[in-house]
């Protein structure tokens, strides 16, 4: 099944918002849910296939799921979420100097909230 291209919807903060837009808006994202629900039953292991009817007892029935939606996912999120790296160094000053850089870039905190948002 294909699904057209999504779009992000940015509307103006000075545009007037009526029936007619607000429908627009609704059609929009009922259109975006069917491909959103699609993308949730791939994930689930709940492939098309699996939904075709059976072939006759004589012929070869071979269907196998992979469900490389769900390892894609989670592979992508033990990364972005995963253990961090630890970083040690002998040296005390190259240390201090790698501790500051890692403390001006610590990012680990925000994807964490960011996670918490989405799950």
């Amino acid at each position: 099944m294909r699904y057209r291209k999504l779009e992000y919807y940015i509307m103006p903060e000075d545009a007037p918002m009526d029936l007619n837009l607000l429908c627009y808006w609704l059609k929009e994202h009922e259109i975006d849910c069917h491909r959103y629900r699609h993308l949730r039953e791939m994930y689930e292991g709940n492939h098309p296939i699996l939904h075709v009817p059976d072939k006759p007892k004589w012929k070869p029935d071979n269907r196998i799921v992979v469900n490389f939606a769900k390892y894609i996912v989670d592979t992508l999120n033990g990364y972005f979420l995963g253990i961090p790296v630890k970083t040690n160094v002998q040296d005390e000053a190259q240390s201090e100097v790698v501790h500051e850089i890692l403390d001006a870039n610590d990012q680990e905190p925000m994807h964490y909230l960011l996670f918490q948002r989405i799950f």
